[in-house]
C-alpha cells in the first residue's frame, strides 16, 4: 500500500549514533528514561550536536532507469533508494529499491553469466587497502565507531592471524535494543555476537580470482548482502 511522503526517517545508523550520544553524555537511567520520549527531532538535534550532516531525503520517480537509481545510490553512498511519484500535485512512496534488489534483479535476468569471467581483482570491485577489522574481544563500542567513523556496515572479525571468523553488522545492533544490552558497550564483540538474530544469512566469502559470474551466480541463489574477500585456500 502506498504511504504518505516522507520528510526524514530513521535508521540503523541513526540508532548507532543516539547509542554512542547517551555512551558520551548521559547515565544509563537517563537514556532510558529519555528514549521512551524521544522524538525524531530531537535525534536530528543530537546528530547536529555530534557534528554529523543530516541526512539526505534523496529519492527517484519509479518511471526513471535502473541505471538512473543504481547511479545514485553509488554517488550518495545509500544502501536504499525510495520511489517516489508524483501524480495530482502529491508525492507518495511507491515502494523502496536497494542495492540487494538490484543485484538480485542483474543476477535473476542476465542471459548468460559464464560470460562473465574476469577475476574481481582485475575490476577493481571491493575493498582491499585499509580494511577495517575487529577480533573477538574488541570492545563493542569499538565496533561502533568504526561504523560510524568509517561509513561502513559490517565489520569482519579476525584472529590473531588475520584469518576471519565472523562479521558484525549494523544490523546485528538492532537485537541489543530487542533485549535491553545495548547499556554495555564494554562487552567484547564476540559476546554481542551471540545476541545476534537467528535470521543471520552466514558469512560469505570469495577469492580475488573469483570471477564476477560466480559472485552473482551465489546472489542469485541465496540472500547475500556482502561477501568478505579472503586469500584462496581460507574459504
Amino acid at each position: 500500500m502506498p504511504v504518505n511522503q516522507v520528510f526524514s526517517s530513521a535508521s540503523v545508523t541513526d540508532f548507532i549514533n543516539l547509542i554512542l550520544y547517551y555512551y558520551n553524555h548521559s547515565s544509563y537511567d537517563a537514556a532510558l528514561e529519555e528514549i521512551e520520549q524521544l522524538q525524531i527531532s530531537a535525534l536530528r538535534e543530537m546528530e547536529s550536536q555530534m557534528g554529523l550532516l543530516p541526512p539526505k531525503n534523496i529519492s527517484i520517480h519509479p518511471m526513471q532507469s535502473l541505471w538512473d537509481a543504481s547511479k545514485l545510490l553509488i554517488d550518495n553512498e545509500l544502501h536504499r533508494l525510495p520511489l517516489v511519484d508524483t501524480a495530482k500535485g502529491h508525492e507518495t512512496i511507491i515502494s523502496v529499491i536497494t542495492q540487494y534488489k538490484i543485484l538480485k534483479y542483474i543476477a535473476a535476468n542476465c542471459p548468460d553469466l559464464t560470460k562473465l569471467s574476469s577475476p574481481l581483482r582485475d575490476l577493481n570491485i571491493g575493498t582491499y587497502t585499509d580494511v577495517a577489522t575487529a577480533t573477538p574481544q574488541t570492545p563493542l563500542i569499538t565496533v561502533l565507531n568504526t561504523f560510524i567513523s568509517r561509513r561502513i556496515s559490517a565489520v569482519p572479525i579476525v584472529d590473531e592471524n588475520g584469518c576471519v571468523l565472523d562479521v558484525y553488522e549494523k544490523y546485528d545492533v538492532l537485537m541489543l535494543a530487542r533485549e535491553g544490552a545495548y547499556y554495555d558497550l564494554e562487552m567484547p564483540v564476540s559476546e554481542a555476537l551471540i545476541r545476534r538474530s537467528p535470521d543471520f544469512e552466514g558469512i560469505h566469502t570469495c577469492t580475488e580470482i573469483d570471477t564476477l559470474g560466480h559472485i552473482l551466480e551465489t546472489i542469485r541463489r541465496m540472500p547475500v548482502h556482502r561477501f568478505i574477500v579472503v586469500e584462496d585456500g581460507q574459504e
